[in-house]
């Protein structure tokens, strides 16, 4: 999507909101790569026509229209539905299904889910992240996942964690 931002044919500039609400005009192709994920997530949980005015949904219209079909769908009885659905959904792939894993094959390792990541040992990060592609995996989606490596954990319980090393996938 980024890509396509920057060799779209017509108008890249869009309205962010910002916490304070305070309201910027903003070219998305002047912004750098890591701004756009904010600034591309935006339209898709906005008011129905403020999205479908913005130049990001422009470009998920045009170069994914089942997707764009199903965003506008989904927002037809209220624009928090889609907002709602996608946290049920990461929530039922992160907690339930990722979680009945750790559960059923990992029983002895400490998880803590965080968001949309899990804590784990050090020595359990890379297995976490394949094991997070699986789950995904089952809905044919390819996450990115990134693993930040900590040098302690801080208020846990040594019990609950065989080593002092965590991995976050």
């Amino acid at each position: 999507l980024y890509d396509a931002i920057q060799s779209f044919d017509g108008a890249t500039t869009t309205t962010m909101t910002t916490g304070t609400g305070r309201q910027v005009e903003i070219d998305l192709r002047t912004i750098p790569e890591k701004s756009f994920k904010r600034a591309s997530l935006i339209p898709v949980f906005d008011k129905l026509d403020a999205m479908q005015r913005n130049p990001v949904f422009k470009i998920i219209a045009r170069d994914f229209p089942g997707i764009a079909n199903f965003i506008v769908a989904a927002k037809q009885n209220g624009h928090q539905r889609l907002a709602c659905l996608l946290q049920r959904t990461e929530s039922a792939l992160m907690i339930d299904g990722l979680g009945e894993v750790f559960a059923k094959h990992h029983a002895n390792v400490a998880v803590a889910p965080v968001h949309d990541a899990v804590v784990v040992a050090d020595t359990f990060a890379d297995a976490a992240t394949e094991l997070i592609r699986e789950q995904f995996g089952t809905l044919g989606l390819r996450p990115q996942i990134k693993i930040e490596r900590c040098s302690r954990v801080s208020k846990l319980d040594s019990d609950m964690m065989a080593s002092s090393q965590c991995g976050q996938a």
